[in-house]
């Protein structure tokens, strides 16, 4: 059996809806993407909605808003908003997760902070103080925290559309925020600073969304309530059967008022690194692969010194396969290999 790590879902009316921006004659930042921002403002609860290229643009025009001198970055997570704070010459500090929920936990910072949503997972936002709060909400559509949606509790709140997410367009990422102010600067910073034909207000990017990926968004978006039924009944399929085996494992952990997506199933191996276990799982045709990075681990962010918990769950986090087409048979199978692999290797040890 061959059991990949994800795969997008793909509903057929997209190739209908790309037929006809094709036949519009009008592909960038046309009216489309008008209509996703519209319905996706309206799906978060948001006042606003920005398109941008991808959810680092998003993240990088937000910490360009931010107007702060310092940013906070949990550790565990992917590098994009880092890297961008470097370039921007922030003064970067990076902060060690809790080793349950694989976020960033109570924190008062006199900066921007910048809470991600680990694999879906929502942040207590309650516990996040700072001047200017970015939400990385690559990974949290669909995902809530006391029923607000996810990206709506910061000033700003920024969204990807990789292959990997639960709503995929290829490429593309959404900056969403309750100030107007913010989403006209956003508009214009993602067009090279232009406000308006012959007039360019700020030094800008060009970060725009083409009315292709936002025709493919708007029908992904229209079925999110599907997605996401589908990804929690598997998600919590993935727990009884681990709680069934008694495998040493330890699924992630939510918060009280938190509830996730599951983008991403993720779990800590309690006796074995990640390393181990995954060329394991491929010899029996199971793809998988670690958590996500700890960044002070990384070249780039050496400087930095070291965080228990981000490394440990970096060497001990583990991502099964998840995705809408996967099935009762293919998770029963995924579980009962990682059972048998976690044992061979226990007995080797011994």
């Amino acid at each position: 059996m061959k059991v990949r790590l994800a795969k997008p879902v793909f509903f057929g009316e997209e190739l209908k809806e790309i037929k006809a921006v094709l036949e519009s004659g009008w592909w960038t930042q046309g009216p489309k993407v008008a209509e996703f921002e519209r319905e996706f403002a309206e799906y978060t609860g948001a006042r606003y909605a920005v398109a941008v290229s991808s959810c680092t643009a998003a993240l990088h025009l937000a910490l360009l808003m931010s107007e702060q001198q310092s940013v906070a970055v949990p550790d565990f997570t992917f590098p994009s908003i880092a890297n961008s704070a470097l370039a921007m010459g922030y003064d970067l500090d990076l902060l060690d997760v809790d080793p349950d929920t694989y976020n960033m936990s109570e924190i008062d910072y006199e900066g921007c902070v910048v809470p991600t949503h680990t694999f879906g997972n929502p942040c207590d936002m309650d516990k996040i103080k700072a001047p200017f709060i970015i939400e990385d909400a690559a990974c949290a559509i669909g995902s809530h925290f006391k029923d607000k949606h996810m990206g709506t509790f910061g000033d700003v709140g920024c969204f990807s559309f990789h292959p990997r997410k639960l709503l995929s367009t290829g490429k593309g990422g959404m900056l969403i925020t309750n100030s107007e102010d913010l989403a006209e600067k956003a508009k214009m910073l993602r067009d090279h600073g232009r406000e308006s034909k012959y007039k360019f207000m700020l030094q800008g990017y060009n970060f725009r969304m083409s009315d292709i990926t936002a025709a493919i968004g708007i029908v992904q978006l229209r079925h999110m309530p599907e997605i996401l039924s589908k990804r929690r009944i598997q998600a919590n399929y993935y727990t009884e059967l681990i709680s069934q085996h008694e495998i040493p494992v330890m699924p992630q952990k939510t918060v009280e008022g938190a509830d996730c997506n599951y983008q991403s199933y993720v779990v800590r191996l309690l006796e074995h690194s990640s390393q181990e276990v995954i060329g394991n799982m491929y010899e029996r045709g199971i793809e998988t692969q670690i958590g996500t990075y700890a960044l002070h681990l990384q070249p780039t962010f050496s400087f930095h010194p070291s965080l228990q918990n981000s490394g440990k769950l970096y060497e001990t986090t583990l991502t099964l396969p998840l995705y809408h087409e996967l099935s009762v048979e293919e998770q029963v199978y995924v579980i009962k290999s990682l059972k048998e692999i976690c044992h061979q290797i226990h007995a080797r040890v011994v």
